[in-house]
């Protein structure tokens, strides 16, 4: 699991539970990922930063700061099927597994917009991607 400790400790401080939402994936699926997205970004130099590539290629919807705190907003108005798992990318070796209506309703103990820069959310099966920035910005394919 990659989401960071203190995440975590607030989850289970808040709820009384430890979040069990997230799923370990190998470092090679994690390579996978990447790759798969370095292609699909047209990526052929590894040291080239992916998201700032991402953000180049994909479409961009503004919303407020404020507003990508609610993730379901965001999955509604791109019509993102939700039965689906999808991959959070916080860097090229951080990468978790969550199901997409697990993310939605726990997306406040995920996303910390002013304390983020940005996450990559990646669905292997239809190959989409979001990337949400801390600033309101919300791109994808």
């Amino acid at each position: 699991m990659r989401m960071e400790n203190y995440k975590l400790d607030i989850y289970l401080k808040e709820t009384g539970n430890i979040f069990a939402g997230i799923k370990n994936i190998s470092v090679f699926k994690q390579s996978a990922i990447i790759k798969g997205l370095r292609k699909q970004a047209e990526l052929n130099d590894e040291n080239s930063n992916l998201f700032i590539a991402l953000r180049e290629l994909l479409a961009e919807i503004i919303f407020t700061a404020e507003e990508t705190n609610d993730l379901k907003l965001i999955f509604d108005r791109l019509v993102f099927d939700t039965n689906e798992d999808i991959y959070l990318i916080w860097d090229d070796k951080n990468i978790d597994q969550i199901n997409i209506c697990t993310l939605i309703a726990n997306w406040q103990y995920i996303w910390y917009g002013a304390g983020e820069d940005a996450v990559i959310l990646y669905t292997s099966n239809s190959k989409k991607i979001i990337v949400v920035t801390h600033y309101g910005s919300v791109f994808h394919n």
